[in-house]
């Protein structure tokens, strides 16, 4: 049954970690941190400006980076 699941390698794990550490960066006051559904193919999230609790749709293209080494 095993060799039936969906493989979790260790750049996945270091994806995870990337888009966790960015989420709790940012404060969830001032920003609305949105994963890209389509992973490893340059945009891995778009942040979005909140001001005064309403959405801008002021928006940037995050493209995280991660390394096995602190």
């Amino acid at each position: 049954m095993a060799e039936k699941l969906p493989i979790v390698d260790a750049s996945a794990q270091l994806s995870e970690r990337s888009h966790r550490a960015l989420e709790r960066a940012l404060p969830t006051d001032r920003f609305i941190v949105r994963r890209e559904g389509v992973p490893d193919y340059g945009v891995d999230a778009t942040i979005e400006l909140v001001d005064g609790g309403r959405a801008t749709n002021a928006r940037g293209l995050v493209q995280l980076k991660s390394t096995g080494t602190p």
